[in-house]
């Protein structure tokens, strides 16, 4: 069992890169880039796992499956 749920986090690390950017209106931010076949769906998840689950999608690039985010503070952002 040990040995199954290393290789899932193994795997799952490879699914998309989050790089903490400073956005344009100084919120906290992250550049997702998605690597696996997965696609867009790991995106999302990565970008929610990285803003606590609320993130605003500020640009998104289909040919290099990446996106980048801002982190949503309040209940109206």
């Amino acid at each position: 069992m040990p040995l199954i749920c290393a290789l899932v986090c193994a795997l799952s690390a490879c699914a998309a890169t989050v790089d903490p950017i400073t956005t344009p209106r100084g919120r906290e931010g992250f550049v997702v880039t998605c690597d696996s076949p997965e696609g867009w769906p790991a995106c999302y998840r990565a970008a929610a796992e990285a803003c606590d689950g609320r993130y605003r999608v500020i640009d998104r690039a289909e040919s290099a499956k990446r996106l980048v985010a801002e982190c949503r503070r309040g209940r109206y952002e």
